[in-house]
């Protein structure tokens, strides 16, 4: 068995340097040759049960000959299923033509998928973070998941960084089995319940993304996102006093938790009625500002922070928002694209 390495083939630029996946194929050289000769069964033990006595071959034995040949438990087992019937006339060995060696096939290579490079899931995951990904450099890596998978189905963190590229082209149910075979290849780690839960956000189904975001912290007490989560699903039931005390205590967690400063601006300017007073929305302004810095790519921050301009009066600063949400946005954000198209006439 060879082993060779491809080249390095570029996937996407980080920090101004070019970094490509690197897979290792394995390719195994299958050479029959020379001719095979049937072994002889005579006085060789035989899975029948007794050995090969008598002269009798198992290969063509008539129905007497297999009852002989099996043991005693197995006869009485044999008889009750209707396997054999010793009152039938006996038939005939089976003529069977001479041993011929079959002709030896070609000398083939088989390519076996490519594994899972840790590594480059890493690098992955960082890509995902960057507000410069374009739709063809996640394609690729789409691309590259999907193959590096065949080899290895159950593993965790590709099958999560294939969920959130999924998640990238709005193919919302795709990316949720990719969550839940995540879960299933390793039910300790709470990071793909916390994915799957965003994704029901998104999608406006606060009560399951709930059940999602608890599950993890069971799992995890300490995941600041599983709280931010959990605290816009309190947020959006109404439940106000609660969901600021989830999203307090994912900040204590972890001060550079984006979905937790998101959570915590859309909070503040929804807390009183459908939007609070002047003070809270310029306070939810400076979280969703502190959203996008920790996170360039959450793009629903720039919604969210044009619509606490929209009402704040900010009207050219909303619609700045509004376009830059629309020149990036995920295709599964339906609704917010929607209403943002309206407030910028496209």
């Amino acid at each position: 068995m060879n082993e060779r390495s491809c080249p390095s083939a570029t996937v996407w630029p980080l920090m101004g340097s070019t970094t490509g996946g690197r897979f290792t194929f394995v390719t195994v050289m299958v050479i029959v040759s020379g001719s095979v000769a049937a072994p002889s069964l005579a006085g060789q033990p035989s899975s029948f049960g007794k050995g090969g006595q008598d002269g009798l071959d198992p290969l063509a034995a008539s129905p007497e000959d297999e009852w002989r040949l099996l043991a005693p438990s197995e006869q009485a087992s044999a008889a009750d299923d209707g396997l054999l019937d010793l009152d039938a006339p006996p038939e005939p060995p089976a003529q069977r033509p001479p041993a011929r060696a079959p002709a030896p096939p070609p000398a083939q290579a088989v390519t076996a998928p490519a594994p899972v490079d840790d590594a480059w899931i890493v690098e992955v995951q960082c890509a995902l973070a960057r507000p410069d990904l374009t739709e063809d450099q996640a394609a690729q890596m789409l691309e590259m998941l999907e193959r590096a998978l065949a080899s290895q189905p159950k593993h965790y963190d590709a099958l999560v960084a294939r969920g959130r590229l999924l998640e990238m082209f709005g193919r919302t149910t795709e990316a949720t089995i990719a969550y839940n075979r995540a879960f299933a290849a390793n039910g300790k780690r709470p990071d793909a319940l916390v994915h799957k839960g965003e994704l029901l956000l998104d999608q406006d189904k606060p009560s399951d993304a709930q059940e999602c975001f608890e599950s993890a912290l069971r799992l995890r007490p300490d995941f600041a996102r599983a709280h931010a989560g959990r605290g816009r699903c309190l947020c959006w039931l109404g439940r106000e006093k609660e969901a600021f005390a989830a999203f307090d205590r994912a900040l204590s967690l972890d001060g550079a938790d984006a979905s937790a400063w998101l959570g915590k601006g859309g909070a503040l300017a929804t807390a009183s009625g459908i939007f609070g007073k002047t003070a809270r929305l310029q306070e939810a302004v400076g979280c969703f500002e502190k959203a996008l810095e920790k996170s360039p790519r959450l793009l629903v921050a720039l919604f969210f922070r044009g619509l606490a301009h929209e009402k704040l009066g900010h009207q050219d600063a909303a619609k700045r928002d509004f376009r830059a949400f629309l020149a990036r946005a995920p295709s599964h954000l339906v609704n917010q694209a929607a209403y943002a198209r309206s407030r910028v006439g496209f």
